[in-house]
């Protein structure tokens, strides 16, 4: 029973670990001068974390397509500057606790 039980607690620690991982997503480019340039983002965790709001809750509540969501959350497009504050927002916490930006 009890090597059940720490089995049991060992896989989900290992689910938390994995989705903590896969969550971020994270997009390399080159900027206008040829530097490469990292940006992040936490939407799936933050999704996650309130409930695990679907992509088209929080779609309808910033007022784009769930397909914008999906594209920004994988980081395979940016938001606009309005839209990332509404997901923001929408989630009750600062826009750099959303997106993150470095070189």
């Amino acid at each position: 029973m009890f090597t059940e039980l720490v089995g049991l607690v060992a896989v989900i620690v290992s689910i938390e670990l994995i989705a903590q991982i896969v969550i971020m997503a994270t997009t390399r480019k080159r900027d206008n001068h040829g530097r490469e340039t990292t940006s992040t983002n936490r939407i799936r965790e933050l999704r996650y974390q309130a409930g695990e709001m679907s992509p088209e809750t929080l779609a309808d509540a910033v007022g784009v397509t769930r397909q914008k969501i999906n594209a920004v959350e994988r980081a395979k497009d940016s938001p606009s500057l309005e839209v990332a504050f509404r997901i923001a927002d929408t989630f009750g916490v600062p826009i750099d606790e959303v997106f993150q930006h470095g070189t």
